[in-house]
């Protein structure tokens, strides 16, 4: 497979290759060129075999390069954008450098007639990777480069069919993200929780209704030093097909009512308090 891509005076080329090795296993082999005007060309390999070990269990695992230059606006010196919650200015940064990065991952599917279980591991190490910070001005952060940053960390998802009207789905993400400073200290990297999750029980009583009760949790992160708290977010929704053309959904987002400000004024994120919502979609 090859496609391309242009946008900001950047190119991309992508190609594709999937070798069988052996009637269960497979090897994929790709690439992608990318040139970029302000810096030059770059090459990505990536490695990945897949092993059928049965009909229940696929076994995957790879390596790969990857290589991201700034957007347009992290370059700008004109850029700038309120942040911070609203207490301070974010402005790009012309002395930017690409992010390069060697990324490994290793995961297990698990596929039965009525429950799926997937899970993941991996881990990236990235040269020059892009954050934001203060860049000893008051009231004003930068986007910079930092030396060296890794994540790592586990994926987990599954779903099961409790009965014929009764599912539950649900993800895990733990992760472990941090960069060495100018000093040589291992910090930390901000907004980025050390754990996530998503579970729903859905409930499809006919064909042509559904409904589900959903709950995602955000745990503790880091933003300047400080942890802000963990939350959970609960959603309702309902979906009913009223004939072949006409589908109506309607639902509760923030069901609890979570309020980020009383939690932590910290937070840049924000959420809308407990809210309604109707949609419908029509095909002709």
């Amino acid at each position: 497979m090859v496609s391309g891509q242009h946008k900001t005076n950047n190119q991309a080329l992508f190609f594709e290759d999937e070798i069988a090795l052996s009637k269960d296993l497979s090897l994929t082999l790709a690439g992608r060129a990318d040139h970029a005007d302000s810096f030059g060309n770059h090459y990505s390999p990536k490695a990945y075999l897949t092993y059928q070990a049965s009909s229940a269990v696929t076994v995957k695992g790879g390596v790969s390069k990857a290589f991201k230059a700034p957007e347009a606006y992290q370059l700008s010196k004109e850029y700038s954008v309120i942040s911070c919650g609203g207490s301070c200015y974010l402005g790009g940064n012309p002395d930017l450098q690409p992010e390069k990065s060697l990324n490994y991952e290793f995961g297990v599917e698990l596929h039965q007639q009525h429950w799926n279980l997937t899970a993941a591991v991996f881990k990236n190490d990235v040269d020059s990777m892009i954050i934001a910070t203060y860049d000893g001005v008051a009231n004003s952060r930068q986007w910079v480069n930092v030396a060296k940053a890794k994540t790592s960390g586990l994926e987990v998802q599954g779903d099961v069919d409790l009965n014929k009207a009764f599912s539950l789905s649900a993800n895990y993400t733990r992760l472990k993200a941090d960069y060495t400073d100018e000093t040589g200290k291992e910090v930390k990297l901000e907004n980025r929780p050390k754990n996530m999750a998503h579970v729903s029980l859905n409930w499809k009583p006919m064909d042509r209704l559904q409904t589900s009760l959903s709950a995602h949790y955000t745990g503790e992160q880091i933003y300047q030093g400080k942890t802000l708290p963990a939350y959970t977010r609960v959603d309702l929704a309902l979906s009913g097909k009223v004939n072949e053309q006409l589908t109506v959904r309607t639902g509760v987002k923030n069901l609890t009512d979570v309020d980020l400000e009383k939690k932590s004024k910290d937070f840049l994120s924000f959420e809308l308090g407990r809210n309604y919502y109707v949609s419908a979609t029509y095909n002709f």
